[in-house]
């Protein structure tokens, strides 16, 4: 978060997200993979509302699906950001992020980015998210034991929008 002048104006807040890990998948292995796997794990961000003149910090659940691809074909993976809470509470109208699919990256890339989605409080959003798998198995061909990227959006009047990062683990 970047606070340039005045700390209690909504205007001068830039935000950002990013994730990382320190234990990155061996992009060389995404080609081996087939099948699908479901990550389950947590996200948190920032929520701002202009019409308010305030930010709201929330936390939530984050789940995905990665479907590995076969000859030559990398997948695909997807997913929802929801139950989100702010201060211990769940946010009326239960606002749930769908991660929309994303093709995984290349045969020396398992970084993906797709595009996101939410209908809440009679507003459509929409934004980008994006990420990379991290953990390996023993063999090649295991599936990688987590996920973890960021993902943003805003509303179509742009007077809503929201920022945040998710890590989730193979279930």
């Amino acid at each position: 978060m970047f606070s340039p002048d005045d700390a209690t104006s909504l205007d001068d807040y830039e935000y950002g997200a990013f994730a990382d890990g320190s234990d990155p998948f061996q992009q060389s292995n995404i080609m081996a993979l087939t099948g699908s796997a479901t990550y389950e794990g947590d996200a948190t961000g920032v929520y701002a509302n202009r019409d308010e003149g305030r930010n709201y910090f929330f936390d939530a659940a984050a789940t995905l699906t990665a479907n590995f691809g076969t000859n030559a074909q990398f997948g695909t993976i997807s997913g929802m950001v929801n139950r989100v809470m702010v201060d211990g509470s769940m946010v009326d109208g239960n606002p749930s992020l769908t991660l929309n699919s994303a093709d995984i990256g290349n045969a020396n890339s398992g970084f993906f980015n797709g595009d996101t989605a939410m209908n809440w409080n009679e507003k459509d959003f929409s934004g980008k998210w994006g990420g990379q798998f991290y953990g390996n198995g023993d063999a090649a061909t295991d599936h990688p034991g987590s996920v973890a990227g960021t993902f943003g959006g805003a509303s179509t009047d742009e007077r809503e929008s929201f920022v945040g990062v998710f890590g989730a683990y193979k279930q």
